[in-house]
């Protein structure tokens, strides 16, 4: 990043690294806080923008985030599995290639809370609560849908089926993306949002 920022001529740039849990941001020091798929593995999510965020942004400051929003722990709901699966059904056998197995994906299945909470323990820990949190201590400047609810579900561990540039397999991904807007739009919800907030 350094290096980069140097590439570019960007000179008042400081960098670092560390838990965010334990810093303490000076108050109103910042013009613009990014969150870029990250907010979604904090715990607590309302104290967290009320007492870290809010405070921490100057008086006309934006948070613009790129965020999971989607229910915590990946526990999709019952129609979103549903409708995934039958566009998973959808798509030709050669498209449904695991990467390293070689096995056909046959069905998208939500994963266990156990082994979420084991192997992957900041994983969407409490992203349900990151609209509502933002609703409530922050004034809505722009909040897109981004989708991502089923795309994210049938690409996974198939994605690399894609990547060649054939009618088929655009046809395919249109198909796919398709039938993510028809998802979007029966449901009214995206488990992924692009938002830009600032203080109200």
């Amino acid at each position: 990043a350094r290096q980069n920022a140097l590439d570019m001529n960007l000179k008042n740039i400081q960098y670092s690294t560390g838990d965010f849990n334990n810093r303490k941001p000076e108050p109103e020091s910042y013009d613009f806080i990014l969150f870029n798929s990250s907010l979604h593995h904090f715990k607590n999510i309302g104290n967290l923008l009320k007492e870290k965020i809010l405070p921490a942004l100057k008086k006309e400051g934006m948070l613009i985030i790129h965020e999971y929003v989607g229910p915590s722990r990946l526990q999709w709901t019952g129609y979103q599995l549903r409708f995934a699966n039958q566009v998973l059904r959808s798509l030709p056998e050669r498209y449904k290639t695991r990467d390293k197995s070689k096995k056909i994906k046959h069905r998208i299945y939500r994963p266990g809370l156990l082994r979420m909470m084991l192997v992957d323990p900041s994983e969407a820990v409490d992203s349900e609560s990151i609209l509502p949190s933002l609703h409530r201590h922050f004034k809505v400047l722009e909040e897109k849908r981004v989708g991502w609810d089923i795309t994210h579900l049938v690409f996974k561990d198939i994605a690399h089926n894609f990547l060649d540039n054939s009618e088929e397999t655009k046809s395919m991904i249109s198909f796919i993306f398709e039938q993510e807007e028809i998802y979007l739009s029966e449901t009214g919800r995206s488990d992924a949002i692009f938002g830009i907030y600032k203080r109200q």
